[in-house]
């Protein structure tokens, strides 16, 4: 990987303020949902490596340039999908609770 290269491509993602990029709500909602994956973390255990995290960060590396058209649609995602898996998690716990309820009641 070109060191210098990388570095130029963090730098211009960090900085796009261009009007024309755009991420339509359709996939944010599906990503927020489904969740998103970037490279496995770097371990000596398994192999894995990521030079370009390594190089640019974690909010800026190749995998999330790829799917994301700018920070700011990175940081949206995840605040969504923090508030998608809280409540989603509370309406299972909740769920859960009345089925365990309602039986014990039963």
């Amino acid at each position: 990987m070109d060191h210098q290269a990388e570095k130029e491509l963090s730098t211009i993602y960090r900085s796009n303020e261009d009007p024309d990029i755009y991420m339509t709500i359709d996939s944010l909602v599906t990503l927020a949902i489904k969740g998103f994956a970037t490279c496995p973390d770097d371990s000596l255990k398994t192999g894995d490596y990521c030079a370009s995290r390594k190089i640019s960060g974690y909010d800026a590396c190749e995998c999330i340039r790829n799917t994301f058209p700018s920070p700011e649609y990175y940081e949206l995602y995840l605040r969504l999908r923090n508030y998608y898996l809280q409540n989603v998690g509370r309406t299972l716990l909740a769920k859960i609770a009345g089925e365990v309820i309602g039986e014990n009641n039963e």
